[in-house]
């Protein structure tokens, strides 16, 4: 063998070494469910979970299971994709269909052509949920996925994702249509993430209190690319709230190119889009009310049933001529024509309008009324948005002859012969010359006669009914006008007027219900509206008025300040959220706070202050408390505050959760507990005190829990304020608010299940949160405290004991 041989030879030697070393790690092993060996979706992820390889997971049929990705600490990229198809992972009403938690490490997760449904959640995500704590990393490329027809209790109804890592989410040609969240977010709720959305369809979602399509908090960054978020709804019962398309809130920003936001129902100042003050909005080349950007429109997009482009919409060739994806969320090329003008320039929207070669729909209720010489022709148009005219033939001969093109719908032929058969075609043309088929009918005419002359038809005059329940909706700058149609067969449209100026018109169906919104109008400005009837044959009704009086012009509240006290302690588990807001106009304020993270504690709004007590947590959490303040107008500011509650690591000598820092000493009798900052002591008859946590200031605020109970028990506690008197006492109920509760001498009479117990439950167990006050005593010598004299004595002893604690902590 030749050197130059052998060099090739080991060459060869190198390059299939790097092949197989390349297959066997980088690759990783590829699975397929559901199949015997791995015959849940669960099975494959677990082993693909362990190897340290890139895996890919082969849906080959629909899959019903809740499914967990957990990591820990590591690096891992799993595909899950659809094999031949796009194929189902069902919740099947019973839990989500994915969760993702990554507590640790490194993820990226690819999601292809997969749909999401039928998740259930009492928390967030109704179909997929993903949390990423802090210090670990997700990485999210979904690829034609599908999220539809699942509910959260909590946020993100078709999925949710919490981030206090680093997150970036991509979706391109996602669906997310027909979620619901009892929260916030129909479709997709965002906290603290970057995402990206493009050539996606957020339709049909609902979100009971705001972001009926996507909810975007906490400082995320959000990009909507050539996207389409359309009749989503923000509502609760018949009350509309903020919205109802995207939501945007907590110092985030929402980038929206070549989209559509529109058609979504919300409150009348944000139906499509409501943002926070501390947020921003950029547009560029988009379809939006109320915002403003290089090449934005306004106005009906004109979709079709699946949200695609009519030729006439106005985003049809209104994209970004410089920027835009090369297919859309069909696949489909971009840029189309398709107006049929000669040129191809990209649409706005997540659907590229494609050449028209569809005809229209046929013509509907053709009917014909004959006389000796004539036929008097009747039909109603399709709904096509591109019908242009109706082309009525005759066959002559055997064949058929144009005799005319027109709009309206009636003909009247005329110079027919007397008792003879005619056949008429009538067909539909588009505006891009498509023509239907056509409807035939054929008729004949009547014998003449002496006494039977041509029964001429006579035109309708008579116009349609008037609207019925005329009422108006007033806000600042517009107001809502809403009716019932009347009954009559023939109706085809309404007209509205302000005064005698014609407004503009809309087409209605007999025996439904409308409304007009009427924009542009001064504050506190007196209108007269007036909305007539129009039927086929254009005949217009004398129409019913309305007078209404826009509201004054308001200046919403501003949140000045948001803050956050700690209790006092080691590390504390009590905290205060304050804050200050004021209403320049002099309205009466409302107050909405929201916890991020329910699970951290014990959340309890008042008014202008809010109450957490965490929980004995393992492991630290960050949340967020997000504040909204309104006033009675309707005007109102929102802010959020940030708070970290610690991890216990400190040392517990009972192991009830609660650090011997905190509850002071209590390790001989769990009956009594003391607190070395305040001197306060607790006693109860019975059961055990746990879960103490106390805010030492005037007044005091004070949890606990008493233990160790039989349901329905009674307890008695016992205080000792050593630096108060004239002591009031109040404890927060179930109804959400403080109440003055009876005090005699120094007990309290607490029943397990009734109030002020906060889970309302007879089992055994009674937790309260109460607020006292009282003045302070000036020490003197000879000054007596009225306590009993057995709480008295033992808190005297404690009261020293923690002094000598304390000074041994300085010493030490």
């Amino acid at each position: 063998m030749t050197s130059s041989s052998l060099r090739g030879s080991k060459r060869w030697t190198i390059f299939l070494f790097l092949i197989l070393l390349f297959d066997s790690v980088a690759l990783g092993k590829v699975f397929e469910v559901p199949t015997a060996n791995y015959p849940t979706l669960s099975s494959a992820l677990e082993e693909a979970l362990s190897n340290d390889e890139e895996d890919i997971i082969y849906l080959i049929d629909n899959i019903c299971e809740n499914v967990l990705i957990s990591l820990k600490s590591g690096s891992e990229v799993i595909t899950i994709e659809g094999k031949g198809g796009v194929f189902d992972i069902s919740g099947d009403g019973k839990g989500r269909c994915l969760s993702v938690l990554v507590e640790g490490g490194s993820l990226r997760l690819v999601l292809s052509k997969i749909r999401l449904t039928h998740g259930l959640s009492g928390e967030k995500g109704g179909a997929f949920f993903c949390e990423v704590l802090l210090g670990a990393r997700l990485s999210l490329e979904a690829y034609d996925l599908w999220v539809e027809s699942s509910t959260a209790s909590s946020h993100g109804g078709g999925v949710a994702f919490v981030n206090y890592g680093l997150t970036e989410l991509s979706f391109k040609r996602a669906i997310l249509r027909g979620n619901r969240s009892e929260r916030i977010g129909g479709a997709v709720f965002l906290d603290g993430c970057y995402a990206l959305f493009e050539n996606s369809l957020v339709v049909e979602n609902r979100a009971d209190y705001g972001g009926g399509g996507l909810y975007i908090a906490n400082s995320s960054h959000v990009v909507l690319g050539s996207s389409t978020v359309a009749n989503n709804v923000a509502r609760y019962d018949v009350y509309k709230k903020d919205g109802g398309g995207i939501y945007i809130s907590g110092s985030s920003t929402l980038e929206l190119k070549n989209s559509i936001v529109w058609g979504n129902e919300g409150s009348a100042s944000s139906k499509d889009i409501y943002l926070s003050s501390n947020s921003s909005i950029q547009c560029r080349y988009s379809l939006l009310e109320g915002f403003s950007g290089e090449g934005c429109i306004g106005g009906n997009p004109l979709f079709n049933q699946d949200y695609s482009l009519s030729s006439l919409s106005p985003c049809v060739d209104a994209g970004d001529p410089e920027s835009f994806p090369r297919d859309d969320l069909y696949g489909n090329l971009r840029p189309a024509d398709g107006n049929n003008d000669g040129r191809a320039l990209p649409d706005i929207g997540a659907i590229e309008a494609q050449l028209d070669i569809t005809p229209p729909a046929e013509l509907s209720n053709v009917e014909a009324l004959t006389s000796t010489h004539s036929v008097y022709l009747l039909w109603l148009n399709p709904s096509d948005l591109d019908f242009s005219f109706v082309r009525i033939y005759l066959n002559s001969q055997g064949s058929w002859e144009k005799i005319v093109e027109i709009f309206s719908e009636e003909f009247l032929v005329q110079g027919l012969l007397a008792d003879t058969e005619y056949s008429f075609k009538l067909s539909a043309v588009d505006i891009f010359g498509n023509e239907s088929e056509g409807v035939v009918i054929s008729v004949k005419t009547l014998e003449e006669t002496p006494t039977n002359p041509d029964p001429m038809p006579q035109p309708d005059t008579t116009p349609p009914q008037d609207v019925l329940n005329l009422s108006a909706s007033p806000s600042t700058f517009s107001v809502t006008l809403l009716w019932d149609n009347p009954q009559d067969p023939d109706l085809k449209g309404c007209r509205v007027y302000r005064e005698s100026l014609f407004l503009g018109s809309l087409e209605v169906s007999p025996s439904s219900s409308s409304f007009y919104e009427v924009k542009g109008l001064e504050p506190d400005t007196l209108y007269s509206f007036k909305v007539t009837t129009l039927d086929r044959s254009g005949n217009e009704s004398s129409g019913k008025s309305i007078t209404v009086k826009t509201l004054p012009h308001n200046n919403p509240p501003v949140i000045e300040r948001l803050g956050v006290i700690p209790s006092i302690g080691s590390k504390g588990t009590l905290f205060k959220i304050f804050s200050v807001a004021k209403d320049s106009d002099g309205d009466s304020l409302s107050y909405s706070w929201e916890l991020s993270d329910e699970s951290a504690g014990l959340f309890m709004p008042y008014e202008s202050e809010a109450y957490l007590v965490a929980y004995a947590l393992l492991e630290p959490v960050s949340v967020h408390v997000r504040l909204r303040v309104t006033d009675s107008k309707g005007g109102f500011d929102e802010r959020s505050v940030s708070l970290k509650i610690d991890a216990w690591r400190e040392e517990d000598s009972d192991g009830d959760g609660v650090e011997d820092s905190v509850e002071g000493d209590w390790r001989s009798n769990p009956k009594v507990a003391f607190f070395y900052e305040s001197g306060i002591m607790l006693k109860v008859d019975q059961g055990k005190l746990r879960n103490l946590s106390l805010k030492v200031e005037n007044p005091y605020d004070l949890f606990l829990e008493v233990i160790d109970l039989n349901p329905g028990d009674r307890v008695e506690l016992e205080f000792l304020f050593p630096n108060l008197i004239d002591i009031s006492l109040y404890a927060w109920e179930r109804g959400d608010s403080f109440k003055a509760l009876p005090f005699v001498g120094a007990s309290l009479i607490l029943k397990d299940g009734v109030d002020p117990d906060l889970d309302g439950e007879a089992n055994g167990r009674v937790g309260v949160f109460l607020r006292f006050s009282g003045k302070p005593v000036e020490l003197k010598g000879g000054c007596e405290l009225s306590q009993s004299s057995t709480l008295l004595g033992l808190g005297n002893v404690l009261i020293i004991f923690g002094a000598v604690i304390h000074l041994l902590r300085r010493v030490l």
